[in-house]
C-alpha cells in the first residue's frame, strides 16, 4: 500500500469514527432525553396520586363531627358581637378555620395542577379539581350562612326562608362526616382517588417494575 492510499484510508477511518461517535452521541442524547421526560412524568404522577390519597385524611379532619374548645375564635370581628351571635357565627366559621389549617395541602394541589395538566392533559386533572371543588363548596356555604346568621337569630336560630333551609341542610351534610347514610363527600373523594389511580398507575408500575 502506497503512502498516499494509507493516508486516504486513515482519513476514511477518522471520518467513520467521527460519524459513529456522532450517531452514538445522538442515540445517547435521545435516550437521556426520553429518560428525563419519563422521570418527570412519573414524579408528577406519584405526587398527584399521593395528594389524592391525602385528601381523604384532610377532609376527615375538616369534617370531623367532634369539635374542640376554642374553634371558630380566629374569626375577625367577633369581639364586638353579642355573645349569642358570636357563638352561632363561631360554629359556622369552624369548617372554614379547619380548611385554613390545611392551607399548605391545598396550595400543593393548586401548584401541581398546571404542570400535571400540561403533561397528562386537562381531562386528567378532574381528581385534583374535585378536591378543590369540595373545599370551595364547604367554604362558600359557610360564608353564605355566616352572612345570614344574625337575621336567622331573630327567628330563634331557624333559617328565615326555604332557600336558607335548603342551604343549611346542604351545608350540614357537607361539613359533617357521616351525617348522611351515604356520605356524598366521601363518595366524591373516593371516586377522585379511583380516577387518579386509573390515570397514573400504569406509568408508576412501569417505572418501578411492579407486576
Amino acid at each position: 500500500m502506497t503512502a498516499e492510499w494509507a493516508s486516504v484510508l486513515v482519513g476514511l477511518l477518522e471520518v467513520g469514527a467521527i460519524v459513529g461517535l456522532g450517531l452514538l452521541g445522538r442515540h445517547t442524547f435521545k435516550k437521556w432525553r426520553e429518560e428525563k421526560i419519563f422521570s418527570r412524568q412519573a414524579e408528577l404522577a406519584e405526587h398527584a396520586l399521593a395528594l389524592t390519597y391525602q385528601a381523604i385524611e384532610v377532609f376527615n379532619d375538616v369534617r370531623n363531627p367532634w369539635g374542640h374548645a376554642g374553634e371558630g375564635e380566629s374569626r375577625a370581628g367577633r369581639e364586638a358581637e353579642l355573645e349569642e351571635v358570636r357563638r352561632i357565627k363561631d360554629n359556622l366559621f369552624t369548617p372554614i378555620e379547619r380548611l385554613n389549617s390545611h392551607s399548605e395541602y391545598f396550595k400543593k394541589v393548586i401548584d401541581l395542577r398546571p404542570s400535571f395538566m400540561a403533561v397528562f392533559g386537562k381531562d386528567k386533572c378532574n381528581p385534583l379539581d374535585e378536591i378543590l371543588k369540595v373545599r370551595f363548596e364547604i367554604s362558600h356555604l359557610a360564608g353564605l350562612l355566616l352572612s345570614r346568621a344574625e337575621d336567622d337569630l331573630h327567628l330563634r336560630g331557624q333559617p328565615r326562608d326555604e332557600h336558607s333551609i335548603n342551604l343549611r341542610k346542604e351545608f350540614e351534610e357537607l361539613r359533617w362526616k357521616g351525617l348522611a347514610k351515604e356520605d356524598a363527600v366521601d363518595k366524591r373523594l373516593n371516586g377522585a382517588q379511583v380516577d387518579m389511580e386509573k390515570y397514573v398507575s400504569p406509568l408508576l408500575r412501569s417505572r418501578f417494575r411492579v407486576d
